[in-house]
């Protein structure tokens, strides 16, 4: 049986993913101000362009962050 292709957004999504988990760990780390949106990437593993393309901007990462630990929470209450 031939290997089956990946679904075109699971790569999106596992880069995606990557830059929350970059942004969690960094911005706790440094803060928000002090990382970089090059620090973010890196970390990641992930191109600088795809944290535009993802979130719009690091504003959005740190939205998108937020939003993680919301969810979260929610999963420990539940």
């Amino acid at each position: 049986m031939a290997d089956q292709p990946k679904a075109p957004h699971a790569s999106s999504d596992r880069t995606r993913t990557a830059l929350i988990a970059a942004g969690l760990e960094l911005f706790g780390e440094k803060g928000f101000e002090a990382t970089s949106t090059r620090d973010i990437a890196t970390a990641a593993g992930a191109n600088l362009a795809s944290i535009a393309y993802h979130f719009g901007s690091k504003e959005g990462l740190r939205l998108a962050c937020a939003q993680a630990i919301a969810e979260k929470f929610r999963e420990i209450a539940a």
